[in-house]
């Protein structure tokens, strides 16, 4: 059966409305998005966020996420939690860490019992399976053994797979971004090979990007906040807010399209 989800990512956001990480207004941002999210006359399965929820890792900054999406922790990893938000009540969403999310803070705020060093989980929804990797907590990704065993295995199954994770995986062309691809990224590269991935969804790059490795889409996405330009050095600025929606048909073959959201007023 077809369905479709979204994915947003790379919020930063502080621990109050007040909070503006790096300057920039990482509350009002993300609230724009999801306002967008919420209201569309579009049906959607679930949301999924690839990582950076929160600028500085405290618990008041989680708490703040918990508030603006009016949820509670999950029983399990990787979820979903339940949001309440505008139209979306009750709504499914799971949240994947990045770079600027410590795990134990991360997982003693968004989840009941669970307590972990990484986020490597994996869920299916309608015959998919969607699996979470966590390159770790550094800029650059670290391609643990850890995480590649858990990856090998939750690829057995056949099943057609979406890869979630918040570090970038394959080459843009521009040094300032591809300097946080993993240094053994090749390990990474063959145990994807003669496996039934539909596609890879990710983060961190604040850019919204659509290429392929050996054939896979790997989709990345604008943060819900500022933006990244290089201009011979890295720029942080602030640009129209982006949100992927992805559908997957009855075929199992994986689109996307990207959905843009003005700024809000007065920014």
């Amino acid at each position: 059966m077809a369905f479709s989800f979204i994915q947003i990512t790379d919020h930063h956001l502080g621990e109050s409305a007040q909070d503006q990480p790096f300057g920039y207004p990482a509350s009002a941002t993300f609230q724009a998005v999801m306002d967008n999210i919420a209201y569309s006359s579009e049906d959607f399965d679930f949301l999924v966020s690839t990582g950076d929820l929160v600028n500085r890792p405290t618990d008041d900054s989680y708490r703040y996420l918990k508030t603006i999406l009016n949820m509670q922790p999950a029983r399990q990893v990787p979820g979903p939690h339940f949001i309440r938000y505008g139209r979306l009540w009750d709504f499914p969403v799971y949240l994947l860490p990045g770079n600027h999310d410590d795990r134990k803070t991360f997982f003693n705020n968004l989840y009941d019992d669970e307590k972990s060093e990484f986020l490597n989980a994996n869920f299916q929804h309608k015959g998919v399976n969607f699996i979470c990797l966590d390159w770790g907590g550094l800029d650059r990704g670290e391609l643990s053994n850890g995480m590649l065993s858990f990856l090998e295995s939750a690829l057995d199954d056949g099943l057609p797979a979406v890869l979630l994770m918040h570090h970038n995986v394959v080459p843009l062309g521009v040094p300032w971004l591809d300097r946080f691809i993993a240094n053994d990224i090749d390990r990474f590269y063959k145990c994807l090979e003669g496996r039934n991935v539909l596609g890879i969804l990710c983060g961190h790059l604040h850019t919204t990007y659509e290429t392929h490795l050996d054939g896979i889409p790997v989709l990345g996405l604008r943060s819900t906040g500022f933006q990244f330009r290089v201009e011979g050095k890295l720029v942080m600025s602030l640009m129209p807010l982006h949100y992927r929606i992805v559908t997957i048909d009855d075929h199992f073959h994986l689109t996307s399209r990207i959905i843009e959201v003005p700024l809000p007023a007065g920014l």
